[in-house]
């Protein structure tokens, strides 16, 4: 990951690897990417470990604020690549699935995820874990768990319910049903739907950020962030994150 220093801060280069793309749109706004389209946006080693090192360099960053985590193309995120296999790690710190979902959950920066078109597996519970949630309303829910025998990850068998509600989440994990982006949106899943094409959001989102934080000290918003995270209960073991 490249850097520059501009203005006393630090600003990420535009760069594409292990299926990621970086873009920093200011100093305080870093848009990441998946960029896997012949996989449908699916993660692989690779990616896990290259967006667990993305956001926990954004840490030490001090004029970032905001993270964009996205997808490129019709999908934003089509799960695991199962071409990539199941692998098993004697210590889960090497695994760089955990290491994604604990980069996630203990991520300072305000994390915003658009939504630009299917999220399956980790791609829908990741949703559980960040701040705000956009969709287009081309996206849609899908945690498709029970067709392939196993139990749901990221702890979202104990968050989905909390979120969406019981019986929607039931429905989800226990029938393999998806939720469209109008009803995750009704559920709480999705704060907010945006009728236009995925680069106008993200610019729309910017703005909204820019235009609701005017005034308003530089890091107020990581730092009104910290006191949520030290009030709210959130799946910080091994045994609930996996």
């Amino acid at each position: 990951m490249k850097k520059l220093v501009e203005g006393g801060n630090t600003v990420l280069c535009r760069t594409a690897e292990n299926g990621l793309v970086l873009d920093r749109l200011n100093p305080s706004v870093l848009v990441i990417k998946i960029s896997r389209a012949e996989v449908r946006n699916a993660l692989c080693d690779a990616t896990y470990a290259a967006l667990a090192a993305a956001l926990n360099d954004a840490k030490d960053d001090e004029g970032l604020e905001f993270i964009i985590l996205t997808g490129d193309g019709d999908f934003f995120c089509g799960g695991m690549d199962l071409k990539n296999g199941f692998k098993f790690y004697d210590d889960v710190q090497d695994n760089p699935v955990y290491r994604f979902m604990c980069s996630i959950v203990e991520c300072p920066k305000v994390l915003i995820a658009l939504v630009n078109g299917p999220a399956i597996g980790i791609g829908a519970t990741l949703l559980l874990h960040v701040d705000l949630v956009f969709a287009l309303r081309s996206a849609y829910f899908w945690i498709p768990f029970i067709r392939a025998g196993i139990v749901p990850e990221f702890a979202s068998s104990k968050v989905l319910p909390e979120v969406i509600g019981h019986a929607a989440a039931a429905k989800m994990i226990l029938l393999g049903q998806q939720l469209t982006a109008e009803e995750a949106f009704q559920r709480g899943l999705v704060g907010e739907l945006l009728d236009c094409e995925q680069n106008l959001a993200v610019a729309k989102i910017a703005q909204t950020l820019r235009e609701s934080l005017e005034g308003i000290p530089h890091a107020g918003s990581v730092r009104v962030k910290g006191i949520l995270l030290c009030s709210t209960v959130l799946p910080r073991t091994p045994q609930l994150l996996c």
